[in-house]
């Protein structure tokens, strides 16, 4: 927004230019337009930032710039303002919009407000964010990641993707005054969940009598990409080996109890249980989730006692 100038501002304009009458060297007349323009460019950051004087020592509150230079300054005095009124601008325009400067940490938060202390912020905390506080159009932020937490693509998020993230991890927005584009982001997300990392094995356990519902597993460290599952029953010959990778999908090899105890293979199922009486308890993948999966359990008949499974993810 352009400053308004008052009948001050040209009265001190006229006072520092010599247009008042006043005889002056070149020299002096280049010092007191450097002086002007410095005075221009704090009144432009203070419209940007009008809280940027009260972090400042007293003596630089003043956006009329620095003191009356009078006829009988030398010229070393003269060339020393000119460069601390040259730095004095570089310092406004850096403070005012925090370039290349480390903010106080953020915890994550589902709208989340940056400080206007910077623009590379550590964000702690796994809460997912979907929205961000918006910054004057041209702002350019970096934000580094504590843990696993996901960036969700919508409202003023305009992403390439939802972003999931990792242990410092980094995404770069900028603004245009109204929402946040991606400019980059690090290491790059697996939007198709596809790239191999690693893997991570772990046991869990279900009690077959609860009811059918949801069990969350964590601890895997990544969105897994692919699960095995190795499941134990609690009699003799009750016994399944599957796997998916993808939710809702999946294939089991299952010891068919009451059939003699034969082998058999149940589709979109990864966990089978089959007991001597004919009661079942089956588990399918639900989703991959951001420390683990979710798997939705479906009991028919009575079964009683606790399956243990081992799971082998690959992330």
């Amino acid at each position: 927004m352009p400053i308004v100038k008052t009948k001050s501002d040209y009265q001190w304009e006229k006072q520092q230019t010599g247009m008042d009458g006043g005889k002056e060297d070149g020299l002096k007349a280049i010092v007191r337009q450097l002086r002007i323009f410095v005075k221009n460019v704090r009144d432009d950051i203070f419209q940007l930032n009008p809280t940027i004087f009260t972090t400042l020592p007293t003596a630089e509150k003043d956006k009329r710039g620095s003191f009356v230079i009078k006829e009988s300054s030398s010229v070393e005095d003269l060339l020393n303002i000119c460069i601390r009124d040259a730095a004095a601008a570089f310092l406004f325009k850096k403070i005012a919009l925090n370039v290349n400067t480390k903010g106080a940490n953020v915890d994550s938060a589902s709208s989340m407000t940056l400080s206007n202390d910077g623009d590379y912020f550590d964000i702690a905390g796994t809460t997912n964010i979907t929205s961000i506080t918006i910054r004057p159009s041209g702002s350019q932020v970096t934000l580094q990641f504590n843990g696993i937490l996901t960036v969700t693509d919508g409202g003023n998020l305009k992403l390439n993707g939802d972003f999931v993230t990792a242990a410092e991890s980094t995404l770069t927005l900028r603004s245009n005054g109204t929402n946040w584009f991606e400019v980059s982001r690090s290491p790059t997300s697996d939007t198709d969940n596809d790239t191999i990392t690693g893997f991570n094995t772990g046991t869990f356990s279900r009690d077959i009598s609860t009811a059918s519902g949801n069990q969350a597993v964590t601890g895997v460290g990544a969105i897994p990409k692919a699960i095995l599952f190795f499941m134990n029953g609690p009699n003799a010959n009750e016994a399944s080996i599957g796997g998916g990778e993808a939710a809702n999908a999946g294939d089991v090899l299952y010891l068919n109890n009451p059939a003699g105890n034969s082998w058999k293979v149940q589709s979109s199922t990864v966990i089978f249980l089959f007991d001597a009486s004919g009661a079942q308890y089956k588990g399918v993948i639900n989703s991959f989730d951001a420390d683990g999966f979710t798997i939705a359990w479906t009991k028919s008949g009575t079964p009683t006692g606790t399956i243990n499974i081992n799971y082998f993810a690959i992330t």
